[in-house]
């Protein structure tokens, strides 16, 4: 049997999450039968990362096995074809046997989009909007983000993991200019790179710096309410402006 790892791009909007669940229509139903129209038999896959209903991806990783009969130039053709419109094929290789794109993922990384001037029904699509953005305020509230955290307090439903630990690695928000469909202001592309991550928990975190924004709570409360040190209750960001955008394999 041959490995395969196959990169695809998507946009999540029309979608109820990558996993697939009943009497949704979900990605990984959709790229599953879009195999079976291929090889004419069911192929079940793998893949890295469990996107949420209206999530994208700049970067997923999937995995399945085959007989090899189809060499690889060949699928990445065939797969085009048949999932075009949901899916950006970008490369199609093949990879050892026991290849697992979750759990031999070193690191994932995740973009959250937001953006201030006008809002605009294009920019909305795949931005956040918020009027009035203090970038220097919440790029200070988000220092104390990077290390090795407990993220029980910043993930949904943290019952169903036995171990909330993770490292985060990086964190960083950067300020640039647009200029497109007669607006223009300011995108800010908040960037976080971790070991893994829970349910909810880049919206969940990204929705406590707009409460930081809004003067909600100041920088130390939102330091305690991170490390769950303080009790609150704040809105999740929405996942339209959320994307899978890197995941790194050693």
């Amino acid at each position: 049997m041959r490995a395969l790892k196959i990169t695809v791009r998507y946009d999540g909007t029309s979608y109820f999450g990558f996993q697939k669940q009943k009497n949704v229509v979900t990605l990984q139903e959709i790229f599953e039968k879009g195999l079976q129209k291929i090889y004419d038999t069911k192929i079940k896959i793998q893949y890295a990362g469990r996107t949420d209903k209206g999530v994208h991806a700049k970067c997923q990783v999937i995995s399945y096995s085959d007989n090899g009969k189809i060499p690889t130039d060949k699928l990445y053709r065939m797969l085009k074809k048949h999932l075009s419109g949901v899916f950006q094929i970008v490369s199609v290789i093949e990879t050892k046997e026991d290849f697992d794109p979750r759990r031999h993922a070193s690191y994932r990384e995740y973009e959250y989009l937001i953006y201030d001037g006008i809002q605009d029904i294009f920019l909305d699509r795949y931005m956040q909007f918020v009027p009035s953005f203090d970038y220097e305020i919440v790029n200070e509230s988000i220092k104390g983000l990077i290390g090795r955290k407990d993220c029980i307090a910043i993930c949904y439903n943290p019952e169903q993991y036995q171990n909330t630990i993770i490292d985060i690695y990086k964190v960083e928000i950067k300020k640039d200019n647009y200029k497109m469909f007669n607006c223009e202001g300011n995108v800010f592309k908040f960037t976080i790179v971790a070991s893994s991550f829970l349910q909810h928990m880049v919206r969940k975190i990204v929705g406590l710096i707009l409460e930081v924004n809004n003067k909600k709570i100041t920088i130390e409360e939102f330091k305690k309410i991170i490390n769950g040190d303080m009790p609150f209750n704040w809105a999740m960001a929405p996942a339209k402006a959320l994307f899978l955008s890197d995941i790194t394999y050693n």
